[in-house]
């Protein structure tokens, strides 16, 4: 590995997760059209080559045949952004990409992962990691291990259990390590789960607790955890087995699978347990609804828009708020003209939201169905205010309308449904009493 490569990945997914190489034949071409540096790179021939639903690294561009490409000194872009040209470009269904950059000739700290999704002309959902320490294998990210000589996707290594009876995986605990070693040294890490802490050893090729860790001790802290919440407060101990370390599923494996296939969970210390979600399957019938992804967020987590969003994208569609989107209010998505939301027919959150503000959905009179990704409890711990879902109450000098919700009847979680309360729908509000 030398200093200043990138190493990409690119693959064309249908919406359904199967292949699809007419997607990566027609983005290939033209970018073979549209980009001089993907024709020949310094002299060498084009960097990638077309393999299906994929592009793949040309060998005799790439460093010693590693699949590095020099996006340092030559003109191979440093991102992703020439990419989601050619998706848009083609009226791709489905793009999963990443970036690894390598610059460690400034330091061993110096390298970044970048892994996203594009879905009907709009990225939605990114990860990244910057400035990790691959100096040592499993790699090494502000005192986390994360992997990179186990599934090359740069996620932190988690403590796996299995329930024998129902085969359901939990991943729990946080795998750190004071400092990275050398190449080829065994790092002694820790294994953190509630707020008990086991021995760990970290190679090459694998972690492992110190031998002289008693398993059955790891599991009942697990399972002492895991008793917290609601869902899983009756479980035996002795249905769990330790199954070593995993990582979260990649975006690869998750949006390019058929059969979906879904991400493991993962316990938290106060007991909750987040995950398990399979990504929805993407309808590529035109004449059907259309999906908008949103997900660009400012610093507090509110929705952002670009200059040159069309907002009337947003009339009768299936909205989605992608990861990044922590919070929502009266007004977020609407543009200096009043487009907004009044017509969209459905709406998904992610189990990053934290705040829906009153007025969020005013006037929704279309909005048919609410889908969060996490579960009841989950969705419990969301602020919601009152007038989040309805609209209605004092205007002028003391006229009243009476107040009035959307049409969905309640939000619909991964294990099951939570009414919105429509109690007072009808109802007139004082205009003494009202309230902003």
């Amino acid at each position: 590995m030398s200093a200043g490569y990138g190493y990409f990945r690119i693959e064309f997914y249908t919406g359904n997760g199967f292949a699809d190489e007419d997607a990566a034949k027609r983005a290939y071409d033209w970018c073979m059209e549209n980009y001089d540096w993907f024709k020949e790179d310094d002299g060498n021939g084009t960097p990638f080559l077309l393999n299906g639903n994929s592009f793949v690294v040309n060998e005799d561009v790439s460093l010693n045949g590693t699949g590095g490409l020099d996006i340092k000194n030559g003109d191979i872009p440093d991102n992703v952004t020439w990419l989601a040209k050619a998706f848009n470009a083609v009226k791709a269904t489905r793009l999963v990409a990443s970036l690894w950059q390598d610059f460690g000739e400034t330091s061993v700290d110096m390298n970044t992962y970048y892994e996203g999704v594009w879905e009907r002309g709009k990225q939605f959902n990114y990860y990244l990691v910057d400035g990790f320490n691959t100096s040592i294998y499993p790699a090494w990210y502000n005192g986390h291990i994360i992997d990179n000589d186990f599934n090359h996707t740069y996620r932190k290594l988690l403590a796996a259990f299995k329930n024998e009876k129902t085969d359901e995986e939990i991943l729990a605990g946080d795998l750190t390590s004071e400092e990275p070693a050398g190449f080829g040294e065994i790092t002694k890490g820790t294994l953190e789960i509630g707020d008990v802490s086991f021995a760990a050893e970290i190679n090459m090729d694998s972690v492992e607790l110190q031998s002289d860790v008693d398993e059955a001790e790891v599991i009942k802290t697990f399972v002492s955890v895991l008793k917290k919440s609601k869902e899983y407060s009756d479980v035996n101990e002795t249905d769990w087995t330790f199954c070593g370390f995993k990582s979260c599923r990649s975006f690869f494996e998750l949006y390019g699978s058929n059969p979906a296939v879904a991400d493991y969970k993962e316990l938290y210390d106060n007991g909750s347990v987040h995950g398990g979600e399979i990504i929805p399957e993407t309808n590529t019938d035109n004449t059907s609804v259309k999906t908008v992804f949103i997900n660009n967020a400012d610093e507090d987590g509110y929705p952002e828009f670009d200059d040159d969003f069309d907002f009337d994208e947003l009339k009768g569609a299936s909205v989605v708020f992608g990861e990044n989107i922590r919070k929502l209010c009266f007004g977020n998505y609407e543009d200096a003209e009043g487009v907004s939301c009044s017509d969209i027919k459905s709406v998904r959150f992610s189990k990053n939201l934290k705040y829906i503000g009153g007025g969020s959905f005013e006037y929704c009179t279309c909005l048919e169905e609410i889908i969060y990704n996490g579960t009841m409890e989950e969705w419990e711990s969301v602020d919601v205010e009152e007038k989040a879902f309805c609209w209605g109450g004092c205007y002028g000098d003391g006229d009243s309308i009476p107040r009035e919700f959307i049409p969905a009847d309640e939000i619909k979680c991964s294990d099951g449904e939570v009414p919105i309360d429509k109690s007072d729908e009808g109802s007139f509000i004082d205009a003494d009493e009202y309230e902003d």
